[in-house]
């Protein structure tokens, strides 16, 4: 079956490349990591990276069909911690990103495949917390997405300027283990946005609880011409041991003219992060500063995070940085 399925994809992406209005992008990147001082594996420079992403987007014009081949290719460079001009490289293998199907039937959305998945107020560090998050949460430079595997049902309501979305998200290619996800949101005011959803476990391994999820999540623009907004983001990630699964994300951004093209701050809370008893360790903030020019896109992120930057505390600062060109 598995065989089977694999060929139907192939042979309906080799038809819809050879039949479709296609479109070529993607991006460069390079990235370097700089981790606070009292992590345990502390560097002069923690990683650094090179990566390519070449993407491939087509449409039907008769049918509204549309689909995108997304791959991620990518060089490692990892510090010795006592030269950073000796680096121990790695080759990693080209990664599909996103290989997925579109089709609008009316008011309703058809998507199938691996994509992007985005619910969040614009892009943030921490959040996104309806798809699973680590122990110490998922902080990541510029990622407000997901990547989900599935079949997700769109239904718009335009009315009210919102959609209800319905889900089968399988964790493993044997279907051993699978979630059903619905959500409602949009926005029906102007400068406010929201976001109500659940993801079941209806499909488990083995004979253990299902771990069941739940989120809601908001963003308002105060000035408009400014960027200015707030937003926010509370989850329960796991219903049996609701107390010790909570999350907060909190955060504010706006544009800063001709010097800085977004500023942004977060602050996320997570009871017992680093399964210790201080309070210190509950706390994550990270300050998100970019700025484009010449074609490129400059970001630079700074604060304690103990996903990424092994913070162990909200004092233990640390920094990423990456350069981003387009084409």
């Amino acid at each position: 079956m598995r065989v089977l399925a694999a060929v139907v994809v192939a042979v309906g992406l080799i038809n819809f490349t050879l039949n479709a209005d296609v479109k070529v992008g993607g991006a460069a990147a390079v990235e370097f990591t700089k981790k606070s001082q009292n992590a345990p594996d502390h560097k002069n420079i923690d990683g650094a990276w090179i990566r390519a992403e070449p993407k491939l987007a087509g449409s039907l014009e008769n049918s509204g069909l549309t689909g995108m081949i997304h791959m991620r290719f990518q060089y490692n460079m990892a510090s010795d911690g006592k030269d950073t001009a000796k680096v121990e490289k790695k080759f990693l293998n080209g990664q599909a990103r996103q290989v997925y199907f579109k089709l609008p039937v009316s008011i309703l959305d058809i998507q199938a495949g691996r994509w992007y998945e985005q619910y969040g107020p614009g892009y943030n560090y921490f959040g996104r917390y309806l798809y699973g998050v680590g122990a110490k949460g998922n902080g990541n430079m510029n990622t407000n997405y997901n990547v989900i595997d599935g079949l997700k049902l769109k239904l718009n309501i335009n009315v009210i300027k919102s959609a209800l979305q319905l889900a089968f998200l399988p964790k493993d290619r044997f279907f051993e283990d699978a979630y059903l996800m619905a959500m409602f949101g949009g926005s029906p005011v102007e400068g406010l946005t929201f976001n109500i959803g659940g993801n079941l476990e209806v499909i488990t391994p083995e004979i253990v609880d299902p771990i069941n999820r739940f989120i809601v999540n908001c963003g308002y623009t105060i000035v408009k011409d400014l960027g200015l907004g707030l937003f926010g983001e509370y989850a329960i990630v796991d219903f049996n041991e609701a107390t010790d699964n909570m999350w907060f994300l909190v955060g504010i951004k706006t544009k800063a003219g001709v010097v800085l093209d977004n500023i942004q701050a977060e602050l996320e809370i997570k009871n017992h992060r680093n399964n210790e008893a201080s309070t210190d360790a509950n706390l994550a903030w990270m300050i998100l500063l970019q700025k484009k020019i010449m074609g490129l896109t400059l970001d630079l992120n700074v604060g304690a995070d103990p996903t990424v930057l092994g913070s162990e505390t909200a004092g233990d600062v640390g920094a990423i940085f990456r350069v981003t060109a387009k084409f």
